[in-house]
């Protein structure tokens, strides 16, 4: 797992970086599946066990129709006080999404930690972009000044990888394409193709390499491309 903050290298089962303790939402998943993988487990093994006693398997269906019945009358309850907040958790979810509110829609499951199985996974995508995309514009803000001189390639080359994962949708744990997706894809993508083009100064050839997804781990390259573009604007700007 490559950090996206100081790009240190470690395992993708850590919940955060240990150089930076920048937070990993991939490790987060792997916990949550993990955790779900065990809970399951668990509750086949204790079926298992007693599925040879009738009344005891009995009294145990009984005692989780009960538990269900009354989790349900709890939850409508808690539902009703707190004007269908649970309920509507989803709806929520979809209502930031279709306004393009990626970002607060990122921000809204984060707060409900709705990242698991239960959410579509297109929304999760979508608020996982909004994240990588809110970095690359603190990233850019914090490390390309107005002076080209003051550029260090190694960061700007962490900005730029954060621009090529989002522009190749090559984000965590979701790299694919989702037709409900389409308009953020194309709003990120046409303001990242103006930064390469215009604050970058990348000709037709360079904003190719940068927007295939082959590329997204060649830091190498980007690095000595990152050069070569500093060069470029101060020739042009004089910093």
């Amino acid at each position: 797992m490559k950090c996206k903050s100081c790009g240190a290298n470690y395992r993708t089962a850590e919940l955060r970086c240990p150089y930076c303790e920048t937070e990993n939402l991939v490790g987060k998943f792997w916990l949550i599946k993990r955790t779900e993988t065990i809970e399951k487990l668990e509750r086949q093994m204790k079926v298992e066990k007693k599925r040879y006693v009738p009344y005891v398997a009995s009294k145990i269906l009984n005692r989780m129709i009960f538990f269900v019945i009354v989790t349900l009358i709890v939850l409508a309850v808690i539902d009703s006080f707190s004007g269908g907040s649970i309920l509507s958790t989803k709806k929520n979810m979809e209502n930031l999404h279709d306004a393009g509110e990626y970002y607060d829609l990122y921000r809204y499951m984060d707060k409900k930690d709705n990242f698991d199985d239960s959410t579509p996974e297109y929304l999760r995508q979508s608020a996982l972009m909004a994240r990588y995309y809110n970095e690359f514009l603190t990233y850019r803000m914090r490390y390309l000044s107005d002076d080209a001189n003051k550029w260090d390639p190694a960061y700007v080359a962490m900005v730029m990888d954060d621009a090529m994962h989002i522009y190749s949708h090559v984000i965590g744990m979701y790299d694919k394409e989702y037709p409900e997706n389409a308009k953020q894809y194309e709003l990120y993508n046409a303001r990242i193709l103006a930064f390469w083009k215009g604050t970058m100064m990348c000709d037709d050839s360079e904003v190719e390499w940068l927007a295939d997804p082959e590329n997204v781990w060649e830091s190498g390259e980007l690095t000595e491309l990152c050069k070569k573009l500093k060069a470029r604007r101060i020739a042009a700007y004089g910093k």
